[in-house]
């Protein structure tokens, strides 16, 4: 499943390919659909003392149960990185990192200040380039904190 790979980033806007850091494991399994079990739960965020309900997914293959939640699956393809999930929930923030511009198979970002230096190590700039660069993904990336801010008010 290199769609639901947390820190991997993907070539070319293929989802079905992913390339995994250094010194991970990876998990290959089937899921097949009449063997998952759906339920909502409490789950601590790593990284943070909040709690938070999540939508989950129990899938077991080789003998072994896994939990995903679905704010993880989520979150591991539109925002494996802390800069894509702070970014996830605000509206059109882009512009305050970054400046885009697209040429015939190239795209040029100028960062401004505010993007930190860490985030130009070559794993964060290929997610955030597969990012830009896939219109249909973009658009789920940046609908999320506009939806959310209607369902707020």
């Amino acid at each position: 499943m290199p769609e639901l790979v947390i820190q991997h980033y993907y070539m070319n806007g293929d989802i079905r390919k992913s390339i995994a850091p250094i010194g991970t494991e990876e998990v290959e399994m089937t899921i097949y659909p009449n063997t998952v079990s759906y339920f909502e739960k409490e789950w601590s965020i790593y990284g943070t003392n909040d709690k938070d309900m999540s939508r989950s997914f129990n899938v077991s293959s080789h003998n072994k149960n896994y939990i995903l939640p679905l704010i993880e699956v989520v979150r591991s393809i539109l925002a494996p990185n802390r800069f894509l999930l702070y970014r996830l929930f605000e509206i059109n923030s882009f512009p305050q990192y970054f400046i885009e511009q697209y040429e015939a198979n190239k795209i040029h970002l100028d960062f401004s200040s505010l993007y930190h230096r860490k985030y130009t190590e070559d794993n964060f700039l290929y997610q955030l380039v597969w990012l830009l660069s896939n219109q249909d993904l973009r658009r789920v990336f940046e609908n999320v904190a506009y939806h959310l801010s209607i369902l707020g008010t």
